[in-house]
């Protein structure tokens, strides 16, 4: 009698097919953590930073950026926040952020790269540091532009 059986393919010896799934799975699982945080802005704000916005401050808008320092990978956040320059500057104070005076200032933030065509073009007033530039106050101080990096 003639046997009918199929070679089963997991058992091939090939990794390529387990291999692509994990690549595939990584790619499917990378797309929909930035589709998640992109529409929970807010939430992603308190995920990473630790901490959640303060009342009267609000997420405008929220981008995030893979970067690579000497073989290591890490992701800048940003967050465009709004809300009363009082409370902007309670954020900033609560962050323990210094104040860099403007001759100071280097980081000039090209926000229609950051947030596409239709974001306001405003330029920096006042910066903040703590180690590296973590945020600066936009126009007259009604916009806040936050930065976060996991990473180096």
């Amino acid at each position: 009698m003639l046997s009918t059986s199929t070679p089963n393919p997991s058992k091939s010896g090939s990794p390529i097919p387990g291999f692509l799934t994990f690549v595939g799975l990584f790619v499917l699982w990378s797309l929909g953590a930035r589709w998640y945080w992109g529409s929970h802005a807010e939430a992603a704000f308190k995920h990473f930073t630790g901490s959640s916005l303060p009342a009267g401050i609000k997420v405008a808008d929220y981008t995030v950026e893979s970067c690579s320092d000497n073989f290591k990978s890490f992701s800048v956040h940003y967050w465009l926040l709004t809300g009363s320059p009082a409370a902007l500057r309670q954020l900033v104070e609560s962050r323990h952020l210094r104040e860099i005076p403007k001759s100071e200032a280097q980081w000039k933030p090209n926000l229609p790269a950051l947030f596409g065509a239709n974001a306001p073009n405003l330029e920096v007033s006042t910066g903040f540091e703590a180690g590296r530039p973590e945020a600066c106050l936009l126009g007259s101080g009604d916009y806040l532009l936050f930065e976060f990096a996991d990473g180096p």
